[in-house]
């Protein structure tokens, strides 16, 4: 969210809101890969096929004493945000961008951020990191595509909606891995990625039942 859909916790709309605020509630915690350092790595498109990359969640008594490692048992609570950066392809209409989390209790979720076969975007991606998240006003890639001659040129729009309801991870462990899945399912096309990195927020467990998150009493 821009900076005027900022605000103080004790005002916002919603969760995406609080994102921004810079003062995160104790009973909130922002997770972003960026910040942690453990953005997924680069991949290329295969010719026909696909292609994978992992960025792996740990938990604080896995990952030792730092704080932004999400607690044992937290949950995703909202704006799960994936960012692509370098997304670069000739055949917008021939791939397939899937979000896969497994989560610490070996659950598993696939949802599209692309999907295979949007007849009106016959153009290409021109190499623009891409945000794809579930609040907001933005267009998923092939609406947006196929408003503007079928093609994300280099100056086009950066937020897109995902093609499949983000919000489907709420309530999973936050800890686990989360796998970028590029397919080329026609081959005609060629191009990759210079990395991703996903944002979530999260709410740590509250094993005593009370109400409140065990690390905020």
């Amino acid at each position: 969210p821009d900076d005027a859909a900022c605000c103080l916790e004790d005002t916002c709309a919603d969760l995406a809101q609080v994102l921004c605020s810079g003062n995160i509630p104790c009973s909130y915690r922002t997770y972003d890969s960026l910040l942690k350092g453990t953005t997924g790595a680069a991949l290329d498109f295969p010719a026909i096929g696909s292609a994978s990359s992992t960025i792996t969640v740990l938990t604080e008594t896995e990952g030792g004493v730092n704080y932004d490692e999400v607690l044992d048992g937290a949950i995703v609570y909202g704006s799960v945000r994936v960012r692509v950066h370098g997304l670069v392809h000739n055949q917008i209409n021939e791939i397939d961008i899937t979000l896969k989390h497994v989560d610490a209790n070996g659950i598993s979720l696939d949802i599209p951020l692309v999907s295979y076969g949007c007849s009106d975007a016959i153009g290409y991606f021109g190499g623009n990191d891409i945000v794809f998240q579930d609040y907001g006003p933005a267009k998923s890639i092939c609406t947006y595509a196929s408003e503007n001659g079928g093609s994300i040129g280099e100056d086009g729009q950066t937020d897109y909606r995902a093609d499949g309801p983000l919000g489907a991870f709420l309530g999973l462990e936050a800890a686990g891995t989360w796998e970028l899945i590029l397919t080329d399912v026609g081959g005609k096309g060629s191009g990759g990625i210079t990395g991703w990195d996903i944002s979530f927020i999260h709410l740590p467990p509250d094993n005593n039942l009370d109400g409140v998150p065990d690390v905020c009493e």
